[in-house]
């Protein structure tokens, strides 16, 4: 047995909240429910509407109200009926659930002593122990689980509710409707305890979201007029001007990504080329072309095969290493090139070992002229440098 406050700015869900998670429970646990809920007045309308809702997880199962259900409702827009709901414990059975909307105007915060005073039981502390009642309002609330008395309260502002009351409750539910930016028919719950106002995110024990269920409208009317409609406050989340700034991020970034080509070294696909290829010129001084391998302009070559991954790119002969790997038995040359490779989109720079990772075979003639083959297909050769081109003269003239 419990004391629940919801409480939030009107249309924030509070009361359908309350209908949707305690009457209804209520109700199909055959309780007397008494509360001023506006429209929950029709106990027939409830049986009905209850009757059908399938079970979880039997959905071909529906529920059923018991007999002992009843509503004793109470309007609370007269005098009369706000001192019969603020004196329940005069009257009200013993098991019952009560659900009080606009708590704040059946037990005003202004009220003194003298006003409470006005509340106690007929007949003073004697009569109240031989009804088996409380015997005052503060009473009644402190010892509610004696008597076997639910309550869930509403109100706009927490801070309206006595605290005589709050100090008597297990926890508050402040509500906000999410219609504020832009989710209709959607509210935030946050639960705190009933000593704080929920007025910081600290003070939250838990956050969901939730959504009232079409039926919960066929219960009762939440508006005098008998209709709902929505907050027309707040804007909607897309319309912020930072969400959107990071939604367009997001789109421009997705658009780069889904059309952007990838390079074809990893693509495995050759770029396309107009290039027109001169004759190879071979070079007639490999020492003098060794000594400027690095570094030089490209020599023009022949282009490959179309099929292999660098058909359409332009090859030079970069570098060359010598490795003199000597043992005891066997002097042995170990030779690796170095070669530039290039088209209108990339330039790589790759080494033997990196074709033969592609499927080219690379066979040295000398250390500025090799033969490439790609798998079975015509082998054609790679320069560095022409002879004419070099700049090696005051290499070839130093004094050694």
């Amino acid at each position: 047995m419990s004391i629940k406050i919801h409480h939030g700015s009107p249309g924030s869900f509070k009361t359908s909240g309350a209908v949707m998670d305690d009457f209804i429970v209520a109700a199909k646990a055959g309780r007397v429910v008494i509360t001023n809920v506006r429209g929950l007045n029709d106990r027939r309308k409830v049986i009905d509407t209850i009757s059908k809702l399938r079970k979880f997880p039997k959905f071909w199962k529906f529920h059923a109200v018991p007999d002992s259900f009843d509503i004793i409702w109470i309007d609370t827009e007269t005098l009369e009926g706000r001192q019969k709901l603020a004196s329940f414990f005069h009257w009200a059975p013993h098991g019952a659930f009560l659900l009080v909307d606009e708590a704040q105007t059946v037990w005003p915060l202004a009220w003194k002593e003298s006003d409470l005073k006005r509340l106690d039981y007929p007949g003073g502390y004697d009569a109240a122990v031989i009804d088996n009642r409380p015997q005052n309002f503060l009473i009644a609330f402190e010892k509610h689980r004696h008597y076997g008395w639910d309550m869930v309260l509403t109100t706009p502002n927490i801070d309206k509710i006595r605290k005589d009351i709050r100090g008597c409750s297990e926890g508050a539910y402040k509500h906000k409707n999410q219609a504020l930016i832009g989710f209709k028919g959607i509210y935030l719950e946050a639960f705190h305890l009933a000593d704080d106002n929920g007025s910081s995110s600290s003070q939250f024990l838990s956050i969901r979201n939730r959504r009232i269920k079409k039926h919960v409208w066929q219960l009762y009317a939440s508006t005098a007029t008998g209709t709902h409609s929505d907050t027309i406050a707040g804007t909607p989340i897309w319309a912020n001007p930072r969400v959107l700034f990071f939604l367009v991020l997001l789109a421009s970034l997705y658009t780069f990504l889904a059309f952007r080509h990838a390079p074809a070294i990893i693509s495995g696909k050759t770029a396309a080329s107009s290039d027109k290829v001169d004759s190879p010129k071979t070079s007639g001084s490999p020492a003098t072309a060794a000594a400027n391998n690095v570094g030089g302009v490209a020599a023009p070559a022949v282009d490959p095969v179309n099929n292999s991954p660098f058909s359409a790119y332009k090859w030079r002969l970069a570098g060359v290493t010598v490795k003199l790997e000597t043992s005891a038995f066997l002097d042995k040359h170990r030779i690796s090139q170095y070669f530039y490779i290039k088209n209108d989109d990339e330039e790589i720079f790759i080494n033997t070992t990196g074709l033969n990772g592609y499927g080219y075979n690379v066979q040295y003639i000398d250390q500025c002229h090799v033969e490439v083959t790609y798998k079975d297909q015509k082998p054609f050769p790679v320069f560095c440098k022409s002879e004419k081109k070099l700049n090696a003269t005051p290499l070839l003239n130093a004094k050694l």
